[in-house]
């Protein structure tokens, strides 16, 4: 049995969003550098995609290329990978260039079309290879585990920010009754639901916290 951790199979524009305004931007670079990475592990193509952080930094220096570069390869290694393991999708770096680039005069909304397909592309190849190997824990924790745990934890340590510390802990909230609404519907699908408990606590007392803080705030300002 192989001791290491089940790919990521339910990164999706909707977090990413989420993730993205209430780190003020950091997100993606964390998200991108793990599908860089995951893309290494799964890629039977005998290619290295460099790691996402550091192009981003670099790129500046190179008037925005490299990362142009990047994203084209990296489309056309999970394409290629897809193809390989008949996964029925369709993703190459053509999906870049004609939505994220060309798809930027469409009132910005084409590069949030590719990062849904970019994301669902790296899921289902990400699926298949978690699929097809022993695990020393075969079932995954409960749906939403690490969002609602992330968001938990966020919306504490910004509650002092208020009405967003408030947002994050709801949003958090949601994803974890949805998740152990899952969870109960069928235990034996899933390993634990220890992680997605503790995101609703910790969203609830983000949520709180936030709360206090938003309605002192308006007291003052209104004293």
């Amino acid at each position: 049995m192989e001791n290491q951790k089940r790919l990521t199979t339910d990164r999706g524009l909707f977090l990413y969003i989420v993730f993205t305004i209430i780190t003020f931007g950091i997100y993606p670079l964390v998200a991108f550098s793990l599908v860089s990475k995951e893309v290494n592990k799964v890629c039977d193509d005998e290619k290295h995609t460099m790691q996402y952080w550091i192009v981003f930094f670099l790129s500046p220096l190179a008037l925005g290329i490299p990362l142009l570069v990047w994203y084209h390869r990296i489309s056309n290694r999970i394409g290629y990978e897809l193809k390989r393991r008949e996964i029925n999708y369709s993703f190459s770096a053509s999906t870049f260039w004609g939505w994220f680039i060309l798809g930027s005069l469409l009132f910005g909304i084409g590069p949030l079309v590719f990062i849904h397909k970019f994301f669902k592309a790296s899921n289902k190849i990400n699926a298949d290879y978690n699929a097809k190997r022993v695990f020393e824990n075969k079932e995954p924790e409960a749906p939403y585990s690490v969002a609602s745990l992330t968001l938990g934890i966020i919306s504490i340590i910004i509650s002092a920010i208020g009405f967003i510390g408030v947002a994050s802990g709801i949003i958090g909230l949601v994803l974890a009754n949805n998740g152990l609404a899952q969870y109960n519907q069928n235990p034996s699908a899933y390993s634990n639901a220890n992680k997605i408990k503790i995101g609703r606590i910790t969203s609830i007392i983000g949520i709180l916290l936030s709360g206090i803080v938003s309605v002192y705030s308006i007291c003052i300002a209104f004293i």
